[in-house]
């Protein structure tokens, strides 16, 4: 008697982990998130070929250029001209991000804006919260991260 079919290719759909592995992955640009720096004055970025920080007005243009992409979201990173202790960039109505997405949303209303809520962009130090005697004081850092 035959034992035919000899291979059974069920065996890699057992477990969720290995259904997860043999799965079809579609991906496509609507489902990716394009990230971009927003600073006051544009500059090139040599760490990171093809990434540039972009002023307000460049922001616009490169945004623009999106159009007939499929690019659904953009996330912005700010860098800020001064950084402090309290990271006051990241709260201020003038701070850089809070500018960048007072231009776009109205140019671009279906555009989903994403922002990063980190402070370490903001800080002088560069840590993630406010630094007290060489630690992250977390309650602080919550805090600021709420206003």
């Amino acid at each position: 008697m035959s034992s035919f079919p000899v291979t059974r290719l069920r065996r890699f759909r057992r477990t969720a982990p290995l259904r997860g592995l043999v799965r079809e992955t579609r991906l496509s640009l609507d489902q990716f998130v394009l990230p971009l720096f927003v600073a006051p004055q544009p500059l090139a970025n040599e760490e990171l070929p093809g990434m540039a920080r972009f002023d307000i007005t460049g922001l616009l243009h490169e945004v623009e250029g999106l159009a007939g992409s499929g690019v659904r979201a953009v996330m912005l990173f700010g860098v800020p001209e001064v950084k402090d202790e309290e990271a006051t960039g990241a709260w201020e109505d003038d701070g850089i991000v809070q500018l960048a997405l007072r231009a776009l949303r109205p140019r671009f209303p279906e555009l989903v804006l994403l922002t990063d809520v980190c402070l370490c962009e903001y800080t002088s130090h560069g840590h993630c919260g406010v630094v007290v005697d060489g630690d992250v004081d977390n309650d602080r850092s919550l805090e600021l991260l709420a206003r």
